[in-house]
């Protein structure tokens, strides 16, 4: 059974229905530096939901942002795991070449090297 057509279908009967009990009621809107006269109060409570809405998104969006970013730093802990670090590679190999070197003895330069003048 398609149970989110039915909620629309719901959804739109009251808000009729709303719409319908109140077309003739009507108030005074005072915004502090406008004032509106004979709104309709369905017109009125519909913009004050939508304006509700409005001001969610934002908290929602950096919320959606937030579970990402502690949804990829936990990926990347997990392939930290199992790839072998760049730098401690680095650390070993270059410990290696320090014995490697102590142990061996460089050979000398054939050609001095020549100083020109400039």
């Amino acid at each position: 059974m398609p149970w989110r057509l039915i909620g629309i279908i719901t959804v739109l009967a009251l808000l009729l229905g709303f719409i319908g009990l109140n077309l003739e009621n009507t108030s005074n809107l005072h915004l502090g530096f406008m004032e509106f006269d004979q709104v309709p109060v369905y017109i009125t409570v519909f913009a004050s939901f939508l304006l509700g809405l409005a001001f969610s998104i934002p908290f929602f969006v950096s919320k959606t942002i937030k579970k990402h970013k502690e949804e990829l730093a936990k990926i990347q802990a997990m392939q930290s795991q199992f790839t072998p670090d760049s730098k401690s590679q680095q650390s070993q190999v270059s410990s290696e070449d320090q014995f490697a070197n102590t142990t061996e003895k460089k050979p000398k330069k054939r050609f001095p090297s020549i100083k020109r003048d400039s």
